[in-house]
């Protein structure tokens, strides 16, 4: 990462921007950022941009897709008020109504900048994507974002309804979003729509939090905790966790398999999942704890003193 300029950051400007390996449309996908997710620029080629996540991932995506800016841009980004988008989907407009020229769409979890508000009607609020264009979002469909992260508790029971409302969503490779979710895409989908940040891989995951021992049974497992599977080390092969889902308790659990499912871990119901977990860790009441797990206001905040003169 020593290579990667501390001036130079890139904002994600469509609803769900597709991160691929290489600098090409066919090739494979390595992860999405979603709108106004800030990354950090690594370098620029024929129409394409490679990035950094704050998961550390780097990618590629087509130029057009982010906004890049210089270390004051960054800074004075952060401090813009925002919107989020609150619903699975919407469509911004280029005026205050339904049958108005679409701008973009945007999906649950997008950062759009608050435009002028005195153009609004009481249906539509103006807003402002990262490049400048403006739009107007159907009130009911976004929220004040720093009032939308004050409401944020990652809870057990929010952890659940959050995930139930996800079932039936498509399993997509690389996916973080409502448009398509693999099984770690699903579960940092879950656990960021309750403000909390988690590394993007299951085998990134497995390594933060505490981790809950399961060897004896399910009995020490709580709502909340990620359960990963994979292969057992054997021989001169590690262990390789190559899935993850989230406990819901009862022995049941959800995650993304083909489409998000809720299956179980008991060997007599219906929806056996017959694969046996490996690991599990606890997320709830281990934020900001050094364990790989950090809350989005947190995580705000330090941006905010970093590169900005207002820190707070």
């Amino acid at each position: 990462m020593s290579n990667i300029p501390d001036t130079a950051f890139a904002i994600g400007n469509l609803s769900l921007v597709q991160l691929n390996c290489k600098p090409d449309y066919s090739a494979e996908s390595a992860t999405q950022v979603l709108m106004g997710m800030d990354c950090r620029f690594v370098e620029k080629g024929d129409g394409w941009t490679k990035v950094l996540t704050p998961e550390g991932y780097q990618g590629w995506c087509p130029t057009s897709s982010i906004v890049i800016m210089d270390r004051k841009g960054y800074g004075d980004w952060l401090v813009r008020p925002k919107y989020i988008v609150t619903s699975y989907f919407t469509i911004l407009r280029a005026a205050p109504a339904d049958n108005a020229d679409c701008v973009s769409d945007a999906v649950l979890g997008d950062i759009l900048l608050q435009g002028n508000s005195s153009q609004g009607t009481p249906d539509f609020i103006g807003v402002e994507l990262n490049d400048g264009r403006k739009a107007f979002a159907r009130r009911g469909d976004i929220a004040d974002y720093s009032q939308w992260l004050e409401t944020r508790s990652d809870s057990p029971e929010n952890i659940v309804a959050t995930a139930k409302s996800l079932v039936g969503f498509p399993y997509v490779w690389g996916g973080t979003s409502v448009k398509g979710v693999d099984c770690s895409g699903f579960t940092k989908t879950v656990y960021f729509l309750n403000g909390v940040i988690l590394q993007r891989d299951a085998s990134q995951q497995v390594k933060t939090g505490k981790p809950v021992d399961i060897s004896k049974g399910l009995d020490s497992l709580q709502v909340g905790d990620l359960i990963f599977f994979g292969t057992e080390a054997s021989g001169d092969k590690p262990e390789r966790i190559s899935h993850v889902g989230l406990y819901i308790g009862g022995g049941r659990f959800i995650h993304s398999s083909c489409m998000v499912r809720l299956s179980s871990l008991l060997k007599d119901d219906p929806d056996y999942y017959d694969r046996k977990p490996l690991k599990a860790c606890r997320i709830i009441g281990n934020e900001d704890q050094g364990l790989g797990i950090a809350t989005i206001r947190r995580d705000l905040n330090d941006k905010l003193t970093k590169y900005t003169d207002n820190g707070k």
